[in-house]
Order: C-alpha cells, then structure tokens, then sequence
C-alpha cells in the first residue's frame, strides 16, 4: 500500500533536530531522504523566529532575496509546502493598537514571503487576547476584525492562512472562526496534541464530547493537521501517534472518511520518531481502508 495514494503527508521542520542544521535550506533539503522514499509529499517550514539558537527557524523579518531564491529552489520537489509563521510574541487581539498593527505586519510580510515560495498555506496560532479584560463576545470580535482583513490578504496573495489551536482559541473556537470568516483562504490547522489537552485537561469541549467526534464533523474546516501525541499527566510532548493517550484509531478514521482528503497531515514530533510513526501508520491504513471497502 503506498501512503502518499491516500493521504498527503508532511514533516515539519521543527523535528529536524540534526546539530549540524544551521539554516532553513538545509533543513528543507534534510527532509528529501523522506520525500524520496515517497513516504511524505509536503514540507512545513519553521519561520517562527525562536528559538534563537535554532538558525533554522529564523523568521520572516531574517528573509532576503537571496535566501528566498534558495528556498524557493530547495522547495520546489515538494507537491506541497506550507510555513508556521510566528505566534509566540505577536498579538492580533491585544488592546494595544501598536502591538495589533505591528503583529498585522508581521502576518502580511509571512504571506508575502510564503507567496514567493509557492507555499499553500501558512499557520499561527492566536495567543493572548485582551488576557481576559473584555468579554470573550467582545475579544471575539476583535479577532474576527483581524483575521477576516488577514483572510482577504491571503485571497490577493493566493496563500491559505490557517490558525491553529492551543492557545487563546480552542479547537470549537478555531472551527467556529473558520465558518463565520467563510473564506477559502482562511481554514484551521488541527492540532491533535493540543486539543487532547484542551478537551480532557481544560475542559473546554462545548458542542463535541470527543477528539474523534469534533474531527468528523469538522473536518471540512482543516488546511492541515498538526499530527502529535501526549500523555494528559504530561503536557504538551509531541510524540508521535500512537505513542500518548489519544484514541488515533478513531481520530484517523474521522480524517480519513474522505479519501484522498483535501488537507495535508504534518507530523510534529522529532524525526527519531518516523520509523515508528510510519510502522504504526501502515496498519491503520490498511485496518481502515479494507473496513471501508467491506
């Protein structure tokens, strides 16, 4: 069974943890050995800028025309790419009007950039807020404000922006932004890690009492899928699938329902992790796809 006829599948960039990787091409080019294999089809550029000591992650701001003419040919075996742009110190809800503009620019340059490469989509996630001084009605609307000018950014830059879970939005909340901006470049990366922790740890289900059961029906509204595992008692871990407490079984079953479907699935967990995850991933394509064609 080949992978790649039923699922797009995709590395991020943030597993390569490979010492002698000092820039963004080398760890794009690192992931060639897989791409080769026909074991991943997409690539997922860390262009966060953190941490420091991490060359390879440097940030939009760092890019130049010659970097970018380097990416831009490292990348181009890749059916798929995307970025994760930066998150960690932006702000696109803050009460601070000079802190939201400044992270807009930041969000507008990581389009430009993600455009000249001939990326599909980037993600970041939306963290702070107005740190719970408004309403959530009324943070809402301000985030609403933000990613709908954004989405339409993305629309003239023919890049799909995606917001991703674990922060200020849960995975309803992201889902629920996604079809209220009803934008075909505005979409969710599902982050599977976070949500675990979200829905048990938090409690923040609302509609959905379950991973699997928030995947099947929203699915529509994930660009990309951040695949991670974790123990509740642990945190945030990113292990890869099968390797924490989530029932992927199910979850992979409510991503799969479409075949091939429409997103690409990054795997978000360190690269000494592959050889186990694609162990794991076989039987569950083959469990699943003879369960569909009984």
């Amino acid at each position: 069974m080949n992978i790649l006829d039923h699922v797009n599948l995709g590395l991020s960039l943030s597993g390569c943890c490979d010492s002698s990787i000092d820039s963004p091409t080398d760890a794009v080019r690192a992931a060639y050995e897989y791409l080769n294999k026909g074991l991943i089809n997409s690539v997922e550029v860390f262009m966060t800028g953190h941490p420091p000591r991490k060359r390879q992650n440097i940030g939009p701001w760092d890019y130049d025309s010659k970097l970018i003419a380097e990416m831009k040919e490292a990348l181009a075996p890749f059916p798929h790419k995307g970025a994760h742009i930066p998150f960690a110190f932006v702000n696109l809800a803050s009460l601070n009007p000079g802190i939201r503009d400044e992270s807009y620019r930041q969000m507008v340059l990581s389009l430009e950039i993600a455009s000249q490469l001939s990326m599909e989509y980037v993600t970041t996630h939306p963290r702070f807020g107005t740190l719970d001084i408004l309403s959530k009605k009324e943070e809402w609307e301000i985030w609403l404000d933000s990613y709908s000018r954004l989405a339409e950014k993305a629309r003239e830059l023919g890049v799909v922006l995606t917001i991703e879970n674990g922060d200020r939005l849960s995975f309803e909340d992201c889902a629920d932004m996604v079809r209220e901006i009803h934008s075909p470049f505005f979409a969710m990366t599902y982050d599977t890690g976070h949500a675990n922790l979200e829905g048990n740890k938090d409690g923040k289900y609302r509609k959905y009492k379950s991973l699997p059961e928030f995947t099947e029906a929203e699915r529509d509204c994930f660009k990309n899928i951040h695949l991670h595992d974790n123990h509740l008692s642990k945190g945030d871990e990113h292990l890869p699938p099968g390797k924490g407490d989530i029932d992927f079984d199910s979850v992979f079953k409510a991503l799969l329902k479409d075949s091939p479907p429409k997103f690409i699935m990054t795997l978000e967990f360190k690269w000494d992790g592959l050889e186990y995850f694609f162990g794991y991933f076989r039987q569950v394509l083959e469990k699943q796809f003879k369960e569909f064609l009984i």
